[in-house]
């Protein structure tokens, strides 16, 4: 055992080995005498693998290993299994390697709903195979889930339709690819997606066609027939309510799918005139329940959502805008009291949008409607405070009518009303005693116990800004010492909301934002820092660099499994500061890759093809080299996904001249690839090889199908594997 473990740990470690030996193992099928299995230990894990273990361990701790008893190594059998496992899921980037991937599902005596938290983990990984392997990818998967029980599918086919977005039936087709093979794949993989979906109860069915229409994009949306989806939606039981995202809220199939097609209408343009809102409009009056009884909340909804989108749409005519604007409203009068106001409360949207700021009139028709309406609660003669206090004749009397019922009022209300005081406060009339009415507002809400004055200072800052509130009005200086009382993570976003889009404040308060970023705690730092780093785009060159260093240091507060996020954020703007700089961007890239090496080799990956993607023509040149080099201390496996993507990125580059060394530099690292990784950057080599100067390109090509030898054939590209045998036999002579 002691000479086959180190001969074999040793062996695989100098040459390492394509992935295609990878799926044999004489633990194959999981059966067998465990001390059987423990006695090929290693030959049980993959070559790539065992060479990336045998990378950590040295020659003494090998030999330690060899020399363990039976039962140590048949206790590690199961960690071993498991890693196996692992690796063979994480290593996909081509066809080749997902069916290894497959095979290793397959093989095992797994419970279908494991079997198919397996196959949902392939599909995320969809992204990482190149785009003209991606529709058959698809396909291998749908046959490996047609291979689960019926009743296991449920969630996986959720998963699988927001992954690949297919068409509905009936939806109309998408313009076809540049090539035939892969439209013919994707009709063929939709197909036998919707005949997987025919076979589930009826409510399934029903929310997966709804997350189907939900992934069309604009394009898809430009020529569907929305009457006629307007109807099977109308067509759906009324009782199937498995669409709730908010669990006070019940959202039925039916009105999920028409807030659907509203979002598509609006995005594609199809919402571009009167008859389109009334179109939507006629529909919520056709919605009731099973018993025949007006379906309310979804007709509200519906509502809502239609004044929302007329306050966002500028295609209309004024006058257009305006009748629908009064169709709505005579139609939310239609409703019962409590259900009228939401959709009230948004028609006050339109007037924000600056052609109908003006209209008083038809703001004090709905004050006049709403007012009926609103009843005695204080929280929503607030909200009305806020939406229409300018338009309001009686505004001044209302507010402090208002004011004193606030002040006399018990919690929970007395808390949302403070917020929605503190949104409007820069703007209302002063108190009776002649108060102004914002340091009368920030004065009680200094009175508020501690957990909600943050809230309502938030808001106030945020009505300083949308009054356009100077930066030396005093008022500012007030709410920042004020928020000096808070803990730190309820102080920052009061600091945030007074410094964002105000450079001048920006530079006033930053030196105490960044304090309050020093005193947070590590674990909340994840969804700070961006947000800190993109709060200093307005600072001039030199203030920006030394803000980036201020952030950029607290990355290493973090724990390693939170600190993905920030990283990529600040990887992103190191050229814009440091283009002119080669030296000192080299000392940022160096200061950003101990965080990236203190993360799992796949956290690594993702962060590099995150990053790689985001890069435009000037930064890819700039970052290229760092880029290879952190790819190339990764395994083979994993390299091979970053090597694609550095090799499609370098399509941006506008010279062509300049591809040639970036050309050079793929062509070398894809060399030390095994061949069973080679399919992934091939692709992108082959797309990239077009572009190269024609001078260039002969040279090229003899190298480029060099790098072919021994790749399996599906992960060829097939321009590639098209070529005639004449043109492989002369490019091998002249290699």
């Amino acid at each position: 055992m002691h000479r086959s473990v180190t001969s074999s740990l040793t062996y695989r470690h100098a040459v390492g080995g394509p992935p295609a030996d990878d799926t044999a193992s004489p633990a194959g099928n999981g059966a067998g005498d465990a001390s059987q299995v423990a006695a090929c230990l290693w030959d049980f894990l993959p070559a790539d693998m065992l060479a990336g273990i045998g990378s950590y361990l040295s020659l003494s701790d090998r030999i330690r290993l060899s020399e363990a008893d039976r039962r140590t190594r048949s206790a590690l059998l199961p960690q071993l299994d498991s890693a196996r496992l692992e690796w063979m899921l994480s290593r996909v980037s081509n066809l080749s390697t997902l069916d290894a991937a497959l095979a290793e599902i397959a093989r095992r005596p797994l419970r279908p709903t494991n079997r198919a938290e397996l196959l949902g983990r392939l599909f995320d990984s969809i992204e990482l195979i190149p785009c003209d392997m991606r529709d058959i990818a698809c396909s291998k998967l749908l046959d490996a889930v047609a291979g689960l029980p019926v009743p296991s599918r449920g969630q996986l086919l959720r998963r699988i339709v927001e992954t690949v977005a297919p068409r509905p039936p009936g939806w109309s087709n998408r313009p076809p690819g540049r090539d035939s093979d892969m439209v013919n794949s994707r009709l063929r993989h939709e197909a036998a997606l919707w005949a997987m979906v025919d076979q589930q109860p009826a409510t399934e069915r029903i929310v997966l066609l709804i997350l189907a229409v939900a992934s069309m994009d604009r394009a898809d949306f430009a020529s569907v027939d929305f009457d006629d989806w307007i109807e099977r939606a109308l067509a759906l039981p009324e009782g199937h309510r498995p669409m709730a995202e908010d669990p006070g809220q019940s959202i039925t199939c039916r009105g999920k799918l028409l807030q659907v097609l509203l979002r598509g209408a609006e995005e594609s343009g199809a919402l571009r005139d009167e008859a389109a809102f009334r179109r939507f409009m006629a529909v919520s009056g056709r919605l009731h329940t099973a018993d025949g009884r007006p379906a309310m909340q979804e007709r509200v909804v519906l509502l809502t959502d239609l004044a929302s989108a007329l306050a966002r749409c500028h295609r209309l005519e004024r006058h257009d805008s305006e009748r629908v604007w009064d169709a709505l409203l005579e139609t939310a009068c239609t409703l019962p009291p409590d259900a009228a106001t939401g959709v009230m409360l948004t028609l006050s949207d339109w007037f924000a949008v600056p052609h109908h700021a003006g209209d008083v009139v038809r703001a004090r028709r709905l004050w006049e409607t709403a007012r009926q309406t609103h009843g005695g609660d204080i929280t929503g003669r607030a909200q009305w405070l806020v939406a229409l206090g300018n338009y309001m004749p009686d505004r001044t009397q209302f507010w402090h009518t208002l004011w004193n019922e606030w002040r006399a009022c018990a919690r929970p209300d007395r808390y949302k009303a403070a917020i929605l005081f503190g949104r409007a406060a820069a703007e209302l009339p002063p108190l009776p005693d002649g108060t102004p009415a914002w340091p009368a507002v920030l004065r009680e809400a200094m009175a508020l116990p501690m957990e909600h004055r943050g809230a309502v200072m938030v808001r106030l800052a945020g009505g300083l800004r949308d009054s356009e509130t100077e930066p030396d009005d005093v008022r500012w200086k007030a709410l920042v010492d004020a928020a000096a009382s808070l803990p730190a993570a309820a102080q920052l976003p009061v600091l945030s909301e007074c410094i964002d889009h105000d450079v001048v404040l920006l530079r006033r308060y930053w030196s105490r934002y960044l304090g309050q970023l020093t005193e947070l705690p590590p674990a909340a730092l994840s969804e700070t820092l961006p947000f800190a780093l993109y709060l200093t785009r307005e600072f001039d060159h030199d203030e920006a660099e030394r803000a980036w260093w201020d952030v950029a240091t607290e990355l290493y507060r973090m724990p390693a499994q939170g600190q993905g996020r920030p990283w990529r954020y600040l990887f992103r703007v190191i050229y814009s500061l440091y283009h002119d700089d080669e030296e000192q961007l080299e000392e940022v890239q160096d200061f950003l890759e101990a965080p990236l090496r203190a993360q799992t080799p796949i956290v690594q990956r993702n962060l590099l093809i995150h990053a790689i993607t985001d890069l435009e023509a000037r930064e890819y040149e700039a970052h290229f080299r760092w880029m290879l080099g952190r790819a190339d201390s990764l395994p083979s496996a994993l390299r091979a996904p970053v090597l694609a993507r550095l090799t499609l990125q370098a399509l941006v580059m506008e010279s062509a001249d300049g591809l040639v060394p970036i050309w050079d530099a793929l062509v070398r690292a894809t060399e030390r690839l095994p061949p069973g990784y080679r399919g992934a950057p091939l692709h992108g080599l082959e797309r990239l090889y077009g572009t190269l100067p024609a001078g260039h390109q002969k040279a090229a090509l003899p190298t480029l199908l060099a790098l072919c030898a021994g790749v399996p054939a599906i992960d060829l590209p097939q321009p590639l594997a098209r070529l005639p045998q004449a043109v492989w036999q002369s490019a091998m002579y002249q290699r």
